[in-house]
């Protein structure tokens, strides 16, 4: 997870990995997995604007939505829609902003550049 600080500078939350799924048959073949993993943040982390994500496996795989519970019990949605392709073969991490502040970025363009050139 990712929070924007006062400074304007990003702050990562501790690194979390998708473990055993849920896994749901459609028609045509098509397979939809829920994973469900627990990321800690210390309690002053703030609330997760963004979150970055990086797949180390073979295959790309695609990422519908995420929704990150805070300990308060707010639910912070994210609408992805996007291939997720091997860190092999992109050599960067995906960097996804929540739906509530995607509106808020055309103003704090520096500091979205800056985090990018920090995390590559």
């Amino acid at each position: 997870m990712l929070h924007w600080t006062e400074t304007g500078k990003g702050k990562l939350s501790e690194k979390a990995y998708f473990k055993q799924g849920e896994s749901m048959k459609h028609s045509h073949d098509a397979q939809t997995t829920i994973y469900k993993i627990k990321i800690h943040a210390d309690s002053n982390f703030g609330t997760p604007s963004a979150f970055v994500i990086q797949n180390k496996y073979k295959k790309k795989f695609f990422l519908q939505s995420a929704s990150i519970e805070t300990s308060s019990n707010r639910i912070i949605h994210y609408d992805i829609n996007s291939w997720i392709y091997p860190i092999k073969k992109t050599k960067s991490d995906r960097l996804f902003f929540s739906n509530r502040v995607c509106f808020i970025l055309f103003s704090h363009p520096v500091n979205l550049v800056d985090h990018i050139s920090d995390t590559t």
